[in-house]
Order: structure tokens, then sequence, then C-alpha cells
């Protein structure tokens, strides 16, 4: 039995009913291809206007202004800081899109609260947040104190062949869930020049952090966490590039990640954002998800689910418009920054299980 979900099978519509217009948002960075590739061409298809872009840099900001104009819109690019907080004052927009690289949100975030205060716009944040939970929580504490809404960009829980595994799960199909694995294998080096290069964490929040946030957002908080990160040398970085983390949910389940960007043998390669792969085994079946394909057995019949919608860029509209309508009808979210910082800290955890040679317990 096989069902074929749509080539954009999730359905990203118009946000009617924002105010008298579709919506109106800034977005600060535009260094990433992400933000041309991806944030841009999103909020179009939703019938979002950018209206203001800001980037230190003018070259990255011609490129992001050109594709706003290659979707039909038009829009402001700011490179002077003081003029991007005026111009952003001005536009009191319905939603920002913080997009700067994530060693520079902490920063970036404390010095938007001191010039802006409660004249802050409501925030959408690339993941992480900041660099450990408790920079995190900081941040957490300061929007509240404020009154500024902040929700983080987690799109790998908008990739359809995910949402139907978890939908799986949680209906009791499979029966107890006993072993999850996940495993994301390639190559992905990086060059001197490339700020993730240079960052002490880099496969555990910079990868690791989707796929931990999809076993969180399947089955809960773990209680305990075992890991160990390496750095291979030969790819530019100064931190891990290989990790293999294990967590203990309940009594009974246990998930073990395998993230390695450092196989030279494309033959092997499971490799995000199209190739990872979850297998969920349990006591009345087993589940094996891609980005693309999803296979369920039990002892007497098998279903598969397929997908063409990518990961990169296609899921990066479904946080923003759950962030555009949450907004609008004031409701709470589950990708609001305080669920984040509890997936920084099992991240945190991790990493301490790795310095401490120990499996850590969860708190």
């Amino acid at each position: 039995m096989t069902k074929r979900a749509q080539a954009n099978a999730i359905e990203l519509q118009p946000s009617v009913g924002w105010g008298q217009g579709r919506g109106r948002i800034a977005i600060a960075g535009a260094g990433a291809r992400i933000v041309v590739d991806a944030h841009i061409p999103s909020y179009r298809r939703l019938g979002v206007d950018i209206d203001l872009i800001f980037d230190p840099d003018p070259e990255r900001l011609r490129l992001a202004a050109a594709a706003v104009e290659r979707t039909g819109g038009t829009t402001r690019a700011i490179y002077d800081r003081e003029a991007f907080l005026t111009a952003l004052r001005d536009m009191n927009p319905d939603l920002m899109d913080v997009a700067v690289p994530s060693p520079m949100h902490t920063a970036f975030l404390s010095g938007l609260f001191d010039d802006l205060g409660k004249d802050c716009p409501s925030l959408l944040v690339q993941k992480p947040l900041a660099e450990d939970s408790v920079a995190a929580r900081g941040l957490v504490a300061r929007a509240h104190d404020l009154d500024v809404r902040m929700l983080m960009q987690m799109n790998g829980r908008w990739v359809p062949t995910f949402r139907e595994l978890r939908d799986a799960v949680r209906s009791g199909t499979l029966g107890d869930i006993q072993v999850v694995e996940v495993l994301n294998r390639g190559l992905n080096p990086k060059t001197s020049d490339d700020w993730r290069s240079h960052i002490d964490r880099l496969i555990g929040y910079e990868m690791a952090i989707h796929h931990v946030d999809l076993l969180i957002w399947m089955f809960g908080l773990p209680d305990w966490v075992f890991a160990v990160y390496r750095r291979v040398p030969g790819f530019v970085v100064k931190a891990d590039n290989f990790a293999v983390m294990t967590m203990g949910f309940d009594e009974s389940l246990v998930a073990n990640v395998v993230e390695d960007w450092t196989c030279r043998v494309k033959d092997a390669w499971h490799l995000h954002p199209s190739g990872e792969h979850f297998i969920v085994s349990a006591t009345r079946g087993t589940a094996f998800a891609t980005p693309h394909e999803q296979t369920i057995t039990t002892d007497g019949e098998t279903w598969r689910y397929t997908s063409e919608m990518p990961w990169f860029p296609d899921a990066f509209g479904g946080p923003m418009e759950e962030a555009l309508t949450a907004l609008r009808e004031s409701r709470a979210s589950d990708i609001d920054s305080t669920d984040h910082v509890a997936l920084l800290n099992v991240l945190d955890c991790l990493y301490r299980s790795a310095s401490e040679r120990k499996v850590v317990t969860v708190t």
C-alpha cells in the first residue's frame, strides 16, 4: 500500500486575515544561502511581504534584494545598523526573521533588546538560539521581560515523512517502541572562511540539533544520555565533525544517533538534507523513514508513504507559517523558544557526557 504526498506536501497558503494585508516581515542577516534559497521564497509563497533586509555586507544585501525581486516583490536593503533600527521602529513588522550566523545570536539579540526594548518585534530565530542552554535561557528571560514573542525555525518537524513517522509512533500502530536509530553520514568539509569551521561545537549544535529535536518531538525528553564526539583531521574544522549519541527514554526506549561528516565513500552516504534515515523498532512493527519515503512493516502488512517535497528549502515554510499564525491567533506554539531551551539542555548534557566519559542524567 503506497500513499504519495503532493509535491508541495506542506500546504503553504497566504496568511489571510493578518491585519488588512498578507503580513509584513523584516530579515536580519543575508549571508547564508538559505536566506536566498529558502527563507525568501518560502515567505513569498506564503504571500508575505519582505519589507526590510539588514546585513552589514552590501554584496550579500544585493543578492538578497535580487531574490525578493525574482518573486515579484520589493524590499528595502540596509547595511547600517542604526539606520536598520530606525527603519525597524518605523516599520513595526509582524515578525522579524533572525538569520545572522548562530555564533552572533547572543550578542545580536541582546543588542536588539537593549536598543528596542518593548518596541522589539516578534522574532523567528534560526537554530540554535545561543551557544549553550545557559545563554539561551538568558535570552528567553530577556524576551519574556520585554513581552517579546520569540519562536524557533525548527523545520525538520515539517518534513512530511517525519510527520507521518511521528503519527505512526503516537498512534500505537508499531506497538511499544524499543529502539530508534538515526544515521546521517556523508562528506561535509568546511573552508577556512566559513564561520562554521571556527565554532567550538560544530556537529552537535549545527547538525545533530535537527535530529535530537525530532526525537524529543516524537518521544519527549530523554532521561539520560551518553555521547562521544571526535574531530577527524583533514576537514578544516576546529571542533567535532563526528559524533555517536545514545539517549534513554523512559525504561524501555533507547535511541542511537550517528552524525558523520567525514565519509569519503559516496556509496555509503545517508546525508542530510535528503538521505538521513530513522529506523524505529517496536513490538508490532518497524518503521524506516528518510526525508522522501517512509515504510512501515508489521508481521503481516507493509505501508509506504512517499513525498517529493525536499527538506531544503521547502520545509522552512512550515515554521514561518506556524509563527505567523500563532502570533495572529495569540496562542502558544511548540516552536516557542522556551521549549528550545530544553533541547539545548539535552545537547549540553551530551557534550558533558563526552567530556566526562560517562552517562549523564538529563535534569
